[in-house]
């Protein structure tokens, strides 16, 4: 398979108690990378990243033995560094020519890093990578302008967010609340918690675009 056409899995040290739902997409792709102390996780279920990433300061002593005894690549870097550990894998997405990957882990109980994490899905559209932040009950990705079909999800929410500035000339068709030709600013809710009528049409010209699709029996 040609790197252009390969897909990757990162697992970043967020949360990642949806267990029995990451295993069962891991074998879904073609290479896992892995952000520090994720690791754990992956030992846990007999998985061997391709790679494992960071200043390691949240992996186990175990698990560190664990895959350099099964030769498992390690990319170490210094604690004092400029940037964070996921970060990291996204600019080794870029290095190795891989442009399609999606992130399990993204959020925990650190919300300055959950909050850069988001900001990550700017910077890796920006670099022409299709990523997407998954959990169970939680899809997320990051849009630039064009023209955009969902096929029907009956069970899920369908948001839209202008997290990273305007917005221009957004049209939505499908959903419960549609848009013509609207204009969205940061900061504005309009675009939170429409639904599935049909399968969904999401065009815009200028800006980027979170689309999050989130289960409907969660709590708000």
């Amino acid at each position: 398979m040609s790197l252009l056409g390969k897909k990757a899995a990162i697992l970043w040290n967020g949360d990642l108690q949806d267990k029995e739902f990451i295993v069962s997409q891991l074998d879904k792709f073609d290479t896992i990378i892995c952000a520090d102390g994720a690791a754990d996780f992956l030992k846990e279920y007999d998985y061997l990243p391709d790679v494992i990433i960071g200043d390691l300061d949240s992996i186990c002593e175990d698990t560190l033995q664990y895959y350099r005894e099964r030769q498992v690549e390690f990319l170490r870097f210094p604690p004092e560094k400029d940037f964070t550990d996921s970060e990291l894998t996204i600019r080794y997405l870029l290095e190795q020519g891989i442009y399609h990957a999606t992130v399990f882990g993204f959020s925990g109980s650190r919300l300055d890093h959950s909050i850069a994490n988001l900001g990550l899905l700017y910077y890796a559209v920006n670099q022409g990578i299709s990523i997407n932040y998954i959990s169970r009950r939680n899809r997320i990705m990051c849009l630039k302008p064009g023209t955009y079909f969902f096929e029907n999800q009956y069970k899920f929410y369908f948001s839209l967010v202008a997290l990273f500035g305007i917005v221009k000339n957004i049209s939505l068709s499908g959903a419960k609340y549609s848009l013509s030709s609207y204009t969205m600013k940061q900061g504005e809710t309009i675009g939170i918690s429409n639904e599935y009528i049909e399968n969904i049409c999401l065009e815009f010209e200028d800006g980027h675009l979170l689309v999050i699709e989130s289960e409907k029996d969660i709590s708000i």
